[in-house]
Parts: C-alpha cells; sequence; structure tokens
C-alpha cells in the first residue's frame, strides 16, 4: 500500500493506514517474541531446500525416498562431526 500525497485523506484511507500499520506492528512483534521459537523452523525448511537436489540425484541410483534422506542425513552428520573431530585435535 502506497501513500500518495495527491489524494485526499479522508477518514477511510486514515483509518485504512492505521490498520494497515497496526497489523504491521502486530506482526512484528509476534516475529520478534517466537524468534527462538521459529529460528529451528527456518533452518529446516532452509536445510530441506538445500538438500533436495542431492536427495533427488541419489534417488536415481535408489527408487525409495526414505532410505535416501537416512542416507544423506548420516553423510551430512558424519561429515560434520568428522570435521569437528578433525579441527579439535589441531
Amino acid at each position: 500500500m502506497f501513500i500518495h500525497i495527491d489524494k485526499p485523506f479522508t477518514q477511510d484511507r486514515i483509518a485504512r493506514i492505521i490498520i494497515v500499520l497496526a497489523i504491521t506492528l502486530c506482526i512484528i512483534l509476534i516475529f520478534r517474541y517466537l524468534c527462538d521459537i521459529l529460528i529451528p523452523f527456518a533452518v529446516a525448511i532452509m536445510l530441506a531446500y538445500i538438500f533436495n537436489p542431492v536427495v533427488e540425484l541419489v534417488q536415481i541410483l535408489m527408487k525409495p525416498r526414505v532410505p535416501v534422506v537416512i542416507i544423506i542425513i548420516l553423510l551430512i552428520a558424519v561429515i560434520i562431526t568428522g570435521n569437528r573431530l578433525y579441527n579439535h585435535t589441531l
């Protein structure tokens, strides 16, 4: 919603602007309040989006999707754990 200065400010227009600003403020406050809860969901969505092409590529070799997803998750866990163990010993 853009505010055009050339249009007259009627009561209806002012009420709509106030309602939009109030709803926007409420949404921002809700996100700030739920930030700690929403971050893991956002990370999970990003990881699913990133690893979907890998799962589809491996799924060509293995038809069932569930074993492919489990294999990809285990490979990622091994890579992360191995990287942490390697960097910890240095």
